[in-house]
């Protein structure tokens, strides 16, 4: 079983929701802070992964 202090390297992902627009880059950047702050508290090497685009929703309507 790997254990906390076994963990080295790390990825964080950061991705925007559905939710409201106005406050994406805001919650964004601060999860961002958050996520940083606690791996190298940790002391562990990261990446970071970040969408930059929104999921978009396709409706394919067919008729027989």
């Amino acid at each position: 079983m790997m254990r906390e202090n076994d963990i080295k390297k790390v990825a964080i992902y950061l991705r925007k929701s559905r939710g409201d627009k106005n406050k994406e880059k805001d919650i964004l950047s601060k999860h961002r802070l958050k996520l940083v702050e606690y791996a190298e508290e940790k002391k562990w090497e990261y990446v970071i992964y970040q969408e930059e685009i929104t999921s978009v929703k396709v409706c394919i309507n067919i008729n027989f």
